[in-house]
């Protein structure tokens, strides 16, 4: 019996500098957030392809736009495009009318009454969605170097209720790291999101360091400690 299906298609900020290659990606093999999240709704025929509106976004032609109309936009305008992508190619047999169809239908962009502004938010808005409809098996889609924080916001945010039947996670080829104008380039990359399980001693210091991430003097203490402990654990 096939099961109600929801695919969360995570925003981003359209302000950042590498929008475009976040949302969309590069044919034909790094397919971004929004032909992944498409591939994934022919794949499961899914019942709803979701992203919301944030309190995020930028004026075209002279209105005000949230980041995800933005990415709404963007998909609507490009459809013809997105078997470009190899992820699509499975769906090459499908036209374009039929493809424009099932996104149409299935598409929703939901601007209220929540406006969340950062990842915990959008799955807060979502679990509201998941209860509303009844929906039974939720797929997060999101850059691949994002992926670890959307599970435990997940479980965080449905701390205490039952979560969805089926939860899966699909990252995108794009990261929302490279050419940000903020990541260093030789740390734009999967090879360096830090993974802290509960268990590690270093986790409660790990946390509070980034209460002090933006900090150069702090930072350049911690290092001069670590340095210094390194060289003895050689």
């Amino acid at each position: 019996m096939k099961i109600k299906t929801a695919v969360l298609l995570l925003g981003y900020n359209v302000e950042e500098k590498n929008w475009t290659e976040t949302v969309w990606g590069t044919p034909p093999d790094r397919p971004g957030r929004i032909p992944m999240a498409v591939a994934v709704m022919l794949e499961e025929d899914a019942d709803h392809l979701i992203i919301f509106g944030s309190s995020l976004g930028k004026e075209k032609n002279g209105k005000w736009l949230s980041s995800g109309r933005w990415m709404r936009d963007w998909l609507f305008a490009r459809v013809d495009t997105l078997k470009q992508f190899t992820i699509l190619e499975a769906f090459k047999q499908l036209s374009c009318n039929y493809t424009m169809s099932r996104i149409e239908r299935t598409f929703e962009l939901i601007e209220g009454p929540e406006k969340p502004s950062n990842t915990f938010e959008e799955i807060q808005a979502m679990s509201r969605i998941v209860q509303e409809r009844r929906i039974r098996k939720l797929i997060c889609v999101s850059s691949a170097d994002h992926i670890s924080r959307i599970i435990r916001d997940v479980h965080r945010v449905f701390k205490g209720r039952p979560i969805v039947a089926h939860l899966e996670v699909r990252g995108s080829l794009s990261l929302y790291t490279e050419n940000d104008g903020k990541t260093p380039s030789e740390r734009a990359s999967v090879d360096h999101v830090v993974v802290i399980e509960p268990r590690a001693a270093i986790g409660p210091y790990a946390e509070r360091m980034f209460r002090v991430n933006n900090n150069p003097e702090a930072l350049a203490e911690i290092d001069t400690v670590l340095k210094r402990y390194e060289k003895k654990t050689r």
